[in-house]
């Protein structure tokens, strides 16, 4: 008793006191650690269990989760404490090695830290087939990289006409920089490789669609990047087909600056600049000097179009004649104009 009269009057004596409680700890920003992988192949079914470190809960498992081949079998999800349990009816292919993505359906109990990435390959015989694809898939026009899109493999005897309409032989999901991996693919096999950025294997109207224009034969590890397009419907203006011809421009005694570019490429090219406010000039060449005059002061962009159907604007692709988007390129960095300034650039 004597001890607490002391402290307190110690803090009235002071008045507020900062009094240290201890605390739990720093705060947790580890996502779970997998600690093993068991596999059991009984009679009725496959049962896979992933122990972490820690507890661990779903984390939108029904979007993020998928298995190829894809199976049509009853898979069952549950956690168990510390342990992630699949179990997968009986009907797995022999000889066929299967994927099982599990990429951000993991996270920890208490601070909900989610596991990014985490597959594992398996197989009801002892040997796995391991051959790989791997790419980027890349929006055709804006050349940005597209996350959580399908990429699919199809066996090269399969036709294009029932493509879209029956399920893939193989299938992945671009992650969060476009890159896409197959890793359990056979050697000595020829595939077909399209993708598509909608919900499921059909393609729609309105989304993206990309394809590799050759059969692949598998016989080792391939890199293989992909351009997605939307094919050009009736009725609808793509912003980015207009050009302005620099033949017919009047110059602007308010813009004297100019841009000259140098390409080791002497071709039919369309040269977009973007300003920073989102104002766009298209300037389409049919050979060198690519003089681009009157321009207003500022910071842009600077796009390379190739255009190599001689239209003057930056042609899509399509899915039925196999054709490919015509390819863009943009310059590295900003483009600074500057007022009554000609600008001269190099692009290798």
């Amino acid at each position: 008793m004597r001890c607490f009269i002391i402290i307190l009057s110690i803090v009235m004596l002071f008045g507020c006191a900062n009094i240290i409680m201890p605390t739990g700890g720093d705060k947790d920003t580890k996502a779970p650690v997998l600690i093993n992988i068991t596999q059991e192949n009984n009679m009725s079914s496959t049962e896979i269990v992933f122990t972490f470190d820690e507890y661990i809960k779903f984390n939108d498992i029904n979007n993020n989760f998928f298995i190829s081949p894809p199976i049509n079998n009853t898979i069952e999800k549950k956690i168990s404490n510390k342990s992630l349990v699949i179990d997968i009816e009986d009907g797995l292919k022999n000889h066929t090695t299967y994927h099982m993505s599990l990429n951000k359906c993991i996270k920890d109990l208490n601070e909900g830290n989610v596991l990014d990435s985490l597959s594992f390959l398996f197989s009801k015989s002892k040997k796995l087939d391991t051959a790989n694809i791997e790419g980027v898939l890349i929006e055709a026009y804006s050349l940005n990289c597209i996350e959580n899109a399908w990429v699919m493999i199809f066996e090269a005897t399969r036709c294009d006409s029932v493509i879209f309409k029956e399920i893939p032989d193989y299938i992945t999901k671009t992650n969060s920089s476009g890159k896409f991996y197959f890793q359990n693919l056979k050697n000595n096999h020829t595939y077909k490789l399209v993708a598509l950025t909608g919900g499921d294997f059909i393609y729609n109207v309105g989304e993206k669609i990309a394809f590799n224009k050759n059969v692949i034969s598998l016989k080792e590890d391939t890199i293989i990047n992909l351009i997605a397009f939307e094919e050009k419907t009736k009725n609808v203006i793509n912003d980015s087909l207009s050009f302005i011809e620099d033949s017919v421009l009047k110059k602007d005694s308010l813009n004297n600056s100019s841009l000259l570019i140098s390409t080791a490429k002497n071709t039919r090219v369309l040269f977009e600049l973007m300003s920073s406010n989102g104002k766009k000039r298209v300037s389409f060449f049919n050979n060198p000097p690519y003089l681009i005059k009157s321009i207003p002061a500022g910071e842009y962009t600077l796009k390379y179009i190739f255009d190599e159907n001689n239209d003057k604007s930056w042609s899509t692709g399509d899915w039925e004649n196999k054709k490919q988007p015509e390819k863009t390129i943009n310059y590295p960095n900003m483009i600074t104009i500057r007022e009554d300034w000609d600008l001269e650039i190099e692009w290798d």
